[in-house]
């Protein structure tokens, strides 16, 4: 027996766990949290180095809120200088209540809280969402311990990276556009893009389908940050477009995408060889993923069911766009728990242990990494490079892969999961 998600059964029990909900939840629970965790004078939280503090503080928004000091002796200062700023428009947007706090050990506290609560809440959310029992039982507490100790979100979590914002954001436009709200479904998508980007590729599907209303809710979100991001900061001085234009002439252990994939193995450098092979590959993949999505839509005549291949889109571009380093992953959360509970239903025994194989390696570097973290700084040498190691084999390529993979093999059961 399936239940259909737009009934109103669902409507009654995901209401609490719309995006409204979930954001509210988790501003609540960080502000909490973080305000017992200052009163017990812990600092195990504090970071001085991760990719979320090159974008945060920027130096004209710092000013702007009277605060230069935050900005003053940053790792953004050192990374972007007066001039650039990261990732996308709304990314600044979004990290504009951080500059409330008097420092940045506050802020990035609060933002661990929120972070953590929302990717519960996502978790939550889109797993009753696929579903047709919505009680809490064994299978849900083992998925919570699966995702929870995913080194993607673990990664993204300790840097405090965004994207585990874009993936809540990319789940609450899935719910909507299965209950016919497609411009706020598009819209949606449009705020998750000027995220981080990376969640562009589900424009790809509405284009195809011609889903009109999706697509203006879209550009109405995205058009407008196009313009004042210009205004304010200027295009030109975006370094994620300064990376992206510009290539990246090494590869590092932290990028898993498929670029560096290449890039290891013709010797660690681009140019020649590089360029040519992943250029084709890239062409071949995308021209694979329109013309799956086309027989896609044309197999799938309920319009409001065709949010189930976004999930395969967003670990698709994981593997996919250049620079992929690994906190980028924590987008395959809904794929995985898509696979997650067509597995728990099924006696696929095979594919069980493919999933399985494929989450093992996504999580491969986390021991080391914990190792490496409880070690004395004179310690660390050694793990740190067999850390390094480790990941320069490219394992969360290969385990997103690995997934993708056991997806395309259940796809007729992961397009029905209703």
């Amino acid at each position: 027996m399936t239940v259909p998600l737009n009934s109103k059964r669902w409507a009654i029990t995901l209401s609490p766990l719309s995006t409204p909900y979930i954001w509210l939840w988790s501003v609540v629970g960080a502000l909490l949290l973080s305000n017992i965790y200052k009163v017990s004078g812990l600092k195990i939280l504090s970071i001085r180095d991760s990719d979320f503090l090159t974008a945060f503080p920027n130096f004209r928004i710092s000013n702007l809120f009277d605060k230069p000091y935050l900005y003053e002796g940053s790792l953004a200062e050192q990374w972007m200088g007066e001039t650039y700023w990261q990732y996308g428009p709304l990314h600044q947007v979004l990290s504009m209540p951080l500059y409330l706090y008097s420092t940045i050990d506050e802020a990035t506290i609060f933002l661990f809280f929120f972070l953590l609560i929302l990717y519960l809440g996502t978790v939550l959310s889109f797993y009753n969402c696929t579903r047709v029992k919505t009680k809490i039982d064994m299978r849900f507490v083992f998925l919570v311990f699966i995702s929870l100790l995913s080194y993607p979100f673990l990664s993204a979590l300790n840097q405090r990276n965004f994207e585990i914002i874009e993936v809540s954001l990319v789940i609450s436009a899935m719910y909507l556009y299965s209950r016919s709200n497609y411009f706020i479904s598009g819209a949606l998508i449009g705020v998750a893009t000027g995220v981080k980007y990376l969640p562009g590729i589900l424009l790809l599907p509405l284009i195809l389908e011609r889903n009109w209303k999706a697509l203006k809710g879209f550009c109405i979100v995205i058009i407008p940050q196009v313009i004042l991001i210009q205004l304010y900061l200027g295009w030109e001085n975006s370094f994620t477009l300064k990376l992206l234009t510009e290539g990246e002439e090494i590869t590092i252990p932290l990028r898993q995408g498929l670029a560096d994939v290449i890039l290891r193995l013709t010797g660690g450098s681009s140019g020649g060889n590089y360029n040519f092979i992943y250029l084709t590959l890239l062409i071949v993949a995308i021209a694979a993923i329109v013309l799956g999505l086309h027989l896609h839509h044309n197999s799938q005549p309920i319009q409001t069911e065709r949010w189930k291949v976004w999930p395969l889109l967003l670990a698709l571009i994981c593997l996919l766009a250049p620079h992929s380093n690994n906190y980028y992953f924590v987008l395959l959360l809904p794929l995985i728990i898509q696979i997650y509970n067509i597995l728990c239903n099924s006696k696929l025994f095979l594919d069980r242990i493919f999933f399985a194989i494929g989450l093992i390696l996504i999580s491969l570097p986390l021991p080391l990494a914990v190792i490496w973290r409880m070690l004395p700084t004179e310690s660390i040498g050694q793990w740190q490079v067999f850390l390094q190691n480790v990941q320069s084999l490219s394992p969360l390529f290969f385990g997103s892969l690995i997934i993708i993979s056991v997806a395309i093999r259940n796809r007729k059961e992961l397009l029905n999961l209703m």
